[in-house]
């Protein structure tokens, strides 16, 4: 399994009702077209204990694909500019600021399987 984590602050005057309206539209078309398996969208929760280093941003984005080729297919999908997908990644984007993505393969599920 490969992870894209996605870091960010919602942009002044946007509710998290709002984004998460457009995450899911968007999620949703790439579930449907069989381009991720599943996603989260999930908010810091600050802790005395555990927050040593925390992010700089307060929200936190997961989406997961079946492998890194899944991964590659989605991508190239989101940077062709097809529609209606376009639309949706653009009004999901323009309600965030300082934004950070990054992948990460699944190394605990890779040890079980050997």
């Amino acid at each position: 399994m490969i992870v894209l984590h996605g870091l960010f602050d919602l942009r002044s005057g946007v509710s998290v009702a709002d984004f998460r309206s457009a995450f899911q539209a968007f999620h949703e078309h790439l579930k449907e077209e069989r381009l991720v398996t599943s996603a989260r969208f999930m908010k810091h929760q600050p802790h005395a204990g555990y927050d040593s280093r925390p992010p700089r941003t307060e929200f936190y984005i997961a989406m997961e694909f079946v492998d890194r080729a899944q991964a590659e297919r989605c991508w190239f999908y989101v940077e062709s500019g097809d529609e209606p997908l376009h639309s949706l990644h653009v009004a999901m984007n323009r309600l965030v600021q300082r934004a950070s993505f990054f992948f990460y393969d699944d190394v605990w599920h890779d040890i079980g399987q050997r």
